[in-house]
C-alpha cells in the first residue's frame, strides 16, 4: 500500500514536472533537498550551463537599441546611411521639381517671356555642369559623408535665397547656378558613402533604394508645391525647402553620431583617410580622362547621355506649363498631373533591371541585352512622342498626357542600357566615366530648356515644334549612335592612349616665361610702331580730305608772306 502511494507521488511530480519544465528548472536548492531527499547537483549544473549559453550570445545578433527610437525605426547602421542618402537625393530633386512649379506665378508676378522663363530654369546647369567633376574629385578625397551635408547646404541656402533675388533677374540666375553646384556634389557623394560602406552583394539594392529618392523628391514637390503656392505664395514654398533642408542637416549630424557610438568600424570608413581611392582604384589625379575621351564607345556613350537628359530635362521644366496652357489646368491639377510620368518611371524601372537580369541569366549575351533595353528605352518613347504629336490636346481628351506619361516611364529602360555599359568598359574607372558622360549629360539643361522656351515664342507657342519634336529626333539619333558606336567589350585604360592632346602642348607652351616675354616684346614693338606712325602724321599735318565729303566744300584761300594755302 505504501509502496503504491509513493508511485502516485512520483507519478504526480512527473506530471507536473511535464506541464512546467521550466519551473522544474528554477527550484531552489532547499526545495530539491526536500522533494527527493539529496543534494542538488543537477539544479547548480543546469543553472551553471545557463549562464554559460547566455554569455556566448553574440552581441551582433542582438537588435541595435537606440534610445527615443521607435522600435519600427531601429535600423542598422548601413540601413541609416542608404536611408541618408535616399532622403538626401529626395531633397535634391524637391527643389529642383518646386521651381518648375513655382515658374508659372513668378512669370505673371514679374512678366517673363517663355524665353526669360527659360534661361532662369537653365541657369541652374551652368553650376551643376561646371561643379561635375570637381565635385566627384572632392567627394573621392574628402569622403561623401563629409561632402554630402555641405552640397545639401549650399543648395538649400540657396533655395531659400530664391524670393530675395527673383527682382533681379542676373541674381535670380546666379542663385541658380549656386544652387546647381551644390547639388551637383549630391550624386557623386551618395555614391562614395554607399562604395565606402556597402558589400558588393548588397550594393545593388542600396544603390536602387537611394536613387529612388530621385522619384519620391518629385512626387513630394509635385503634391506640396500647389498646396503652398495656393496657401501662402511662391515666396513660402522656397523657405520651406530651405528649412527642410536644415532639418536634414540635424537629422544627418544626429545619424553620423549615432553611427560613430554604436558602429566605430563602419563610422570610421566614411573618414577621408578610409579608402579615399575607393571608387576610382586610384587617387583622382590619375584617372585617364584623355584616354576617355579618345575611346569610341564613349563618345557615342557621351552622346548618348546627352539625349537622353535632353528629354528628362526639358520635360521635367516644361511639361507644367504646357498642361497649364494647352489643357486648361489650374496650377494645382496641373502638378498633379505631372506626378504620373514619375510614378511610371518607378514601375518602368522595376520592369528594366528585372528584364536585363533575367536574359543574361538565361545566357543572352551582355551586348544585346544592353541594346535592347537602350533601343526600348528610346525608340518606344520616340514613337509616343510622335503620336503626341498628331493628338489635338483638350480638357476633354487625355491621349496627349497618356502619350506623354508612358514615354516618360518607358524611357526608364536605359537604365538597364546606359547607365550599365559604364561598368562594362571598365568597373575600375565606372563612377569616373559616369561623371564624364554625365557633363555632355547636363548640357540639355543649360541650351536645351532654353531653347524650348526660344521655339515657344518663336513657333507662336507650338508645343510639338518646341517640346515633342526635338526631343523624338533626338531619342532616334541616340539610338543609332549606342548602337553602332558603344562596344561592351572591357578596355584597358590604364594602357590606353593618354597622352595629352594636341592643343594641350601648345597651351603649355604659353605657360615658359620666355613665351611670354618674347609674346610682350612683340606686343610692344607693334604698339611702337602704331605710336610711332601717329607720331608722324601729327607732325606732317593732316592730309586733305578726299571723297565725297569734300564734295562741296567751299575753297577758302589764305594768302600769306610769300605762300598760298587753301584750306
Amino acid at each position: 500500500m505504501l509502496r503504491q502511494s509513493q508511485l502516485q507521488r512520483h507519478s504526480s511530480t512527473g506530471s507536473m514536472c511535464r506541464m512546467q519544465p521550466h519551473a522544474a528548472l528554477t527550484r531552489t536548492r532547499p526545495i530539491m533537498k526536500a522533494r527527493h531527499g539529496r543534494p542538488a547537483e543537477i539544479t547548480t549544473a543546469i543553472a551553471r550551463s545557463y549562464a554559460k549559453q547566455k554569455q556566448q550570445v553574440p552581441v551582433q545578433t542582438l537588435p541595435e537599441v537606440t534610445p527615443g527610437w521607435p522600435a519600427l525605426l531601429q535600423l542598422s547602421s548601413k540601413q541609416k546611411v542608404v536611408l541618408a542618402s535616399t532622403l538626401g537625393f529626395a531633397l535634391s530633386n524637391m527643389d529642383k521639381t518646386n521651381f518648375t512649379v513655382a515658374v508659372i506665378p513668378m512669370a505673371l508676378t514679374y512678366g517673363w517671356s517663355p524665353i526669360t522663363a527659360g534661361l532662369v530654369q537653365s541657369a541652374f546647369f551652368y553650376g551643376f555642369l561646371l561643379m561635375q567633376l570637381p565635385g566627384g574629385s572632392l567627394s573621392t578625397r574628402l569622403g561623401g559623408a563629409f561632402m554630402l551635408p555641405r552640397g545639401i547646404a549650399v543648395f538649400s541656402a540657396a533655395t531659400a535665397a530664391i524670393p530675395l533675388a527673383a527682382g533681379s533677374l542676373p541674381a535670380l540666375c546666379a542663385v541658380r547656378a549656386v544652387m546647381g553646384a551644390g547639388e551637383a556634389v549630391a550624386p557623386s557623394s551618395i555614391i562614395d558613402m554607399l562604395t565606402r560602406t556597402v558589400p558588393s552583394a548588397e550594393r545593388a539594392s542600396a544603390v536602387s533604394t537611394a536613387f529612388a529618392g530621385l522619384h519620391m523628391g518629385s512626387i513630394a514637390g509635385l503634391l506640396m508645391s500647389p498646396l503652398i503656392i495656393n496657401a501662402a505664395g511662391w515666396e513660402a514654398l522656397f523657405a520651406t525647402c530651405g528649412a527642410a533642408g536644415l532639418v536634414w542637416l540635424f537629422w544627418f549630424r544626429n545619424v553620423m553620431d549615432e553611427i560613430q557610438a554604436s558602429d566605430p568600424e563602419l563610422h570610421a570608413q566614411l573618414l577621408p583617410t578610409i579608402n579615399s581611392d575607393v571608387t576610382s582604384g586610384q587617387p583622382a589625379a590619375g584617372i585617364p580622362y584623355r584616354a576617355f575621351l579618345r575611346n569610341r564607345s564613349v563618345q557615342a556613350l557621351g552622346f548618348t547621355h546627352f539625349c537622353h537628359n535632353w528629354l528628362h530635362y526639358t520635360m521635367l521644366a516644361w511639361l507644367p506649363s504646357y498642361l497649364s496652357a494647352t489643357l486648361e489646368m489650374d496650377l494645382t491639377h496641373a502638378a498633379h498631373t505631372a506626378l504620373l510620368p514619375p510614378i511610371a518611371g518607378v514601375i518602368a524601372s522595376a520592369a528594366a533591371g528585372y528584364m536585363g537580369d533575367t536574359l543574361i541569366a538565361r545566357g543572352v549575351p551582355v551586348a544585346g541585352v544592353r541594346k535592347l533595353a537602350q533601343t526600348v528605352g528610346f525608340i518606344v518613347p520616340a514613337v509616343l512622342l510622335g503620336a503626341a504629336t498628331q493628338v489635338h490636346c483638350s480638357p476633354n481628351d487625355m491621349t496627349a498626357v497618356a502619350c506623354i506619361t508612358a514615354a516618360l516611364g518607358v524611357s526608364s529602360f536605359s537604365l538597364a542600357g546606359l547607365y550599365c555599359t559604364h561598368g562594362d568598359l571598365s568597373p575600375k574607372y565606372s563612377s569616373a566615366l559616369l561623371s564624364l558622360t554625365n557633363v555632355s549629360g547636363s548640357l540639355p539643361g543649360m541650351f536645351g530648356v532654353a531653347a524650348v522656351g526660344a521655339l515657344l515664342e518663336l513657333s507662336n507657342n507650338d508645343w510639338n515644334v518646341a517640346l515633342f519634336m526635338p526631343s523624338a529626333a533626338l531619342l532616334i539619333a541616340g539610338t543609332v549612335a549606342y548602337a553602332v558606336g558603344v562596344s561592351h567589350e572591357p578596355v584597358d585604360f590604364d594602357v590606353a592612349d593618354n597622352r595629352p592632346f594636341v592643343f594641350e602642348r601648345r597651351l603649355r607652351r604659353w605657360k615658359s616665361p620666355g613665351v611670354w616675354r618674347a609674346a610682350v616684346l612683340r606686343v610692344a614693338r607693334g604698339l611702337g610702331k602704331v605710336v610711332g606712325a601717329g607720331a608722324d602724321v601729327l607732325l606732317q599735318g593732316n592730309p586733305p580730305m578726299q571723297g565725297p565729303l569734300q564734295e562741296g566744300k567751299p575753297e577758302i584761300s589764305v594768302r600769306g608772306k610769300g605762300k598760298d594755302s587753301s584750306i
